[in-house]
């Protein structure tokens, strides 16, 4: 056996010396948990879903309706507008460039005109202002769900945490009845470009009560519905955040949904498939994040309309006295 190497044996105790140290300094450090925005920031995302869909009538009964895959990948796009007094900003997202994949068809989505929601400190958010055209595809169904209400990033505590902490935050549903909890707890701490990122691992368990009118928004009686769905949703995820501004770096994790779609009579009636349906969705969603900082896409082409050329003027033909 070849002697011990002592300088190498001393530089690898070393090391694991310091790493270790640098873990122990990182598990028993505080953060304290708050968003910082700078307007005019843009954050650009690679967002996928990739959903198990299956539909089923009263009591299980058997539908001719197959079960589907979904696939979905689109670019989401965040502009901060404007910081408020209080730490919380106005941001401005849409989704781009979609495509959605289903029973091997892709096809192309149109983009989800902006939304303008306000963001607090710890992560919460709150619609400003709607798209002004519903349209069809992601814009249709955010809309039908209020979907932009959500939450995107993780939400974040009132007090600084250490590694093994644990906290739950309570937020409105936009779902209807109930409220959205979110349980949470930071995982570790890692260091990427000399930052570090903090990795908290993220229960968000959304209960569903709501009516669905004749034109696909929500409405707030059963008597002026089409549909009343319910049911919930759980999204088992991990966030990883910097720790010095708490800007989403990514985020993956599971779907789980089970939703009862119950026809209003007039809907019924004419429903090949009874009164009652019922919907689970499994799959996995990731985000992540590609770009960051002042907005670098080109304005959108301004459309002129070509002027007429305008007619010379006829000068009077002068006439000769005589």
């Amino acid at each position: 056996m070849a002697p011990l190497n002592r300088g190498l044996l001393t530089g690898c105790l070393f090391l694991t010396a310091v790493g270790s140290l640098q873990a122990q300094d990182a598990s028993s450090k505080s953060y304290n948990l708050v968003m910082k925005f700078v307007a005019g920031d843009t954050l650009k995302y690679k967002y996928g879903t990739n959903m198990a869909i299956e539909i089923k009538g009263k009591d299980g009964a058997e539908l001719p309706i197959p079960a589907q895959e979904m696939i979905m990948s689109a670019t989401m796009k965040q502009k901060v507008i404007k910081v408020n007094e209080d730490g919380s900003a106005d941001i401005q997202s849409t989704m781009q460039k979609g495509v959605m994949t289903m029973m091997g068809n892709e096809t192309p989505m149109p983009d989800v005109p902006p939304t303008l929601t306000t963001v607090s400190k710890n992560g919460s958010t709150k619609i400003k202002e709607k798209p002004k055209s519903a349209g069809g595809g992601m814009t249709g169904l955010g809309n039908m769900l209020n979907m932009d209400s959500l939450p995107t990033n993780a939400v974040f505590p009132d007090h600084p945490v250490k590694v093994g902490d644990s906290w739950n935050v309570d937020l409105p549903s936009p779902f209807g009845e109930g409220k959205i909890s979110v349980a949470s707890s930071l995982i570790s701490v890692d260091t990427t470009d000399g930052k570090d990122v903090l990795k908290i691992k993220q229960v968000t368990t959304m209960p569903m009560k709501m009516f669905i009118g004749n034109g696909g928004a929500p409405v707030k009686t059963e008597a002026e519905s089409m549909m009343g769905m319910s049911g919930t949703i759980k999204v088992d995820s991990f966030v990883y955040v910097q720790a010095d501004d708490c800007r989403l770096v990514k985020t993956t994790g599971t779907i789980n949904a089970t939703i009862a779609m119950k026809m209003g009579a007039t809907a019924a009636a004419s429903s090949p498939f009874g009164d009652t349906m019922n919907m689970s969705m499994k799959g996995t969603m990731d985000m992540k994040l590609t770009s960051a900082g002042p907005d670098t896409d080109p304005p959108a082409p301004v459309k002129t309309v070509p002027t007429k050329a305008a007619t010379p003027t006829k000068k009077p033909t002068a006439t000769k006295k005589p």
